[in-house]
This record gives C-alpha cells, structure tokens and sequence, in this order.
C-alpha cells in the first residue's frame, strides 16, 4: 500500500486512564493552591507583625523626640555639633 501510513497502538496494562491523568493534575493544582494560600497568609501575617512594631517604634521615636525638645540645653549643645559638623565637611 503506497502512500498510506499504518498506526500501531500498544495499550499497557499499567499506563494509567484519562481519568488517573485528570485526578492526579487535580490533585497538583489543589496542592499548589493550599501552598500558596498559605505562603500568602504567612506574608500577610510577617506584613502585619512588620507594621505593629513600626508603629510601636514611631510612637516611642516620638515620645523621645518631644522629650528631648524639653531640654533646651542639650538641643542647643546638639544643634552646635550638628552645625560644626556640616561646615567642617568637605
């Protein structure tokens, strides 16, 4: 026969179905969603710790600065070094 091609197709007894292919490539998509929800409540939750302890520095920076403003001498003494410092650089 000229011009015609013959497929041979071997089935095995092993090789799994369309619906073992289908469930497993389910099941990987299922995993790979949890993992990244839960990478991204892990993010969210190391964001949220992040901020906490931002606003808790900003709040003590704060208090230290005002503090600090309360003594008129060592805001003179610290301006002076500041001042020195900037005219003595090159």
């Amino acid at each position: 026969m000229y011009g015609c091609v013959f497929l041979t197709i071997v089935i095995t007894l092993n090789a799994p179905t369309y619906k073992d292919v289908i469930s497993e490539s389910l099941h990987a998509v299922r995993s790979t969603k949890a993992s990244c929800e839960s990478l991204w409540k892990s993010i969210a939750e190391d964001r949220r710790k992040i901020h906490v302890r931002q606003a808790v520095e900003s709040v003590r920076d704060r208090k230290r600065g005002a503090k600090l403003l309360t003594q008129h001498k060592e805001v003179k003494r610290l301006s002076n070094l500041l001042t020195i410092d900037l005219i003595q650089a090159p």
